[in-house]
């Protein structure tokens, strides 16, 4: 696949549907550089067994550096998706994997949501509770309608941002 080219959505879906193709794909996103293979296949083997890198015994790491090597980095090579240099036994993302990254919902930009949503709750209970409690005026109340306005604004250029992927 040459560099200008996007990856179809059949290939993403056929890369993703591997966990270990996505725990490469993240581990190097993690790293944000290039990572020893046999790095990645200690950690992978680590977090296959629910234990601590140090404990992954020579079998286990062996397997899963078999199957990265053999199987899942030349499948994400294939697509342009990871480089790997044979000298230096590393592997680093290339540009196609922000795609592939983006399907897994590691795309950083979600995270700004949750954040306008609670900021919008904190000005609704800013408005409310003095009220509620009789310390502001019961004409405030007409104020907190711009609460759910501000959600309604909100929720549809969230809407908005999520269909236009």
């Amino acid at each position: 696949m040459s560099q200008d080219e996007q990856l179809s959505e059949d290939v993403i879906f056929d890369i993703v549907s591997n966990r270990r193709r996505r725990f490469v794909l993240t581990h190097l996103q993690r790293e944000g550089g290039p990572v020893q293979l046999t790095d990645i296949a200690t950690e992978l083997a680590a977090a296959e067994s629910d234990i601590p890198p140090e404990e992954v015994g020579t079998k286990a790491r062996k397997r899963a550096y078999v199957s990265l090597y053999q199987t899942h980095v030349p499948r994400l090579i294939e697509e342009g998706i990871v480089a790997h240099d044979e000298e230096t036994g590393t592997v680093r993302l290339r540009d196609p994997a922000a795609e592939v990254l983006a399907y897994l919902g590691r795309d950083r930009s979600d995270q700004r949501w949750p954040r306008r949503y609670f900021a919008l709750a904190l000005v609704g209970l800013a408005v409310y509770v003095p009220v509620l409690a009789g310390v502001a005026p019961d004409e405030l109340l007409v104020a907190g309608l711009l609460v759910p306005l501000g959600v309604l604004v909100v929720s549809l250029s969230h809407w908005r941002s999520v269909s236009v992927r």
